[in-house]
């Protein structure tokens, strides 16, 4: 039960955040380059990892195999952050010689930030910001 939630909630938090990317034009987060292909990948994961999941029934009670509500809890804090994580490297990597719009100019902080650039890209020019200081 703990891998199948885990797997539950890593597809269906996987697919929001590309969705949410792809819908607000942070391309620097999302996985594809056309806003489109990222809004149907979103959906069929999120599709997709509800109807796997919930094909079966998992009404377990926590007295035998289920899991108790705390033990969600933090199983759902750890698929969530290993769906960040997961966003964040691979949308990185896949776009790793990418340059978005606004490369050239200078850029936006925050969330912004990925409209025109990776969340590596970023990162590497805070980085670059900071020793420039000192």
């Amino acid at each position: 039960m703990v891998g199948d939630y885990l797997l539950f909630v890593f597809l269906v938090a996987f697919g929001v955040m590309q969705l949410v990317a792809a819908v607000k034009g942070l391309a620097g987060l999302s996985l594809f380059r056309r806003p489109y292909l990222g809004t149907a990948f979103g959906v069929l994961l999120v599709v997709a990892g509800y109807a796997w999941f919930f094909s079966q029934n998992r009404n377990i009670p926590d007295t035998t195999e289920g899991l108790s509500g705390p033990y969600l809890f933090g199983y759902f804090v750890a698929a969530l952050a290993m769906a960040i994580v997961a966003t964040l490297v691979i949308s990185s990597l896949v776009k790793i010689r990418w340059r978005g719009p606004g490369q050239q100019e200078e850029e936006a902080q925050g969330l912004d930030a990925l409209r025109g650039m990776t969340y590596l890209q970023a990162w590497a020019r805070r980085w670059r910001g900071l020793r420039g200081r000192r």
